[in-house]
């Protein structure tokens, strides 16, 4: 038996090869063209940082903050919809713990809004609730990071930052 390739073959084999060739190189070229992106966005990801970081002078705020053991500071903060689609946005509100009282306090230009909260541990986390709900949960781990997610309407807002 011999294994000639046909006209056919050859043709469809010669094809094949230059349908690959083809898709290689688009793939190829678009991987550059998004490097090149990459690296004109992270060019001005400083800028961007800078706009988007939070820069609230808590020694110049109009009222007195309330007694607490810890504050928390968001580095970043993000507005996701319910499509998926999610922002970065500037933050604007920090947050004040007084353990003893059991409570939070979400703060910005005006004056701070205390709610009472239930703690719960769980490994190395310990969340915050408050006791009426308010549609926010703190979730502060051992090495004092924190993520504060909050529902607004159908949207989410979550923050990150640290607490000290």
């Amino acid at each position: 038996m011999e294994n000639k390739l046909s006209k056919n073959d050859i043709i469809g084999l010669f094809i094949l090869v230059i349908v690959i060739g083809l898709v290689g190189f688009i793939f190829l070229n678009n991987n550059i063209e998004k490097n090149e992106n990459t690296t004109q966005v992270g060019s001005k990801s400083s800028e961007i940082n800078n706009e988007l970081a939070f820069d609230l002078d808590l020694s110049s705020l109009s009222y007195n903050l309330p007694n607490y053991t810890k504050i928390c500071l968001p580095e970043t903060k993000q507005a996701c919809t319910p499509e998926g689609k999610c922002e970065n946005i500037k933050p604007t509100v920090f947050l004040l713990y007084d353990e003893p009282n059991s409570m939070i306090y979400r703060c910005d230009n005006k004056p701070c809004d205390g709610y009472e909260v239930s703690k719960n541990e769980s490994g190395l986390f310990t969340y915050l609730e408050p006791i009426t709900p308010r549609g926010f949960i703190v979730k502060i781990s051992s090495d004092n990071k924190y993520v504060e997610t909050v529902s607004f309407g159908l949207d989410t807002l979550i923050s990150y930052g640290y607490c000290q």
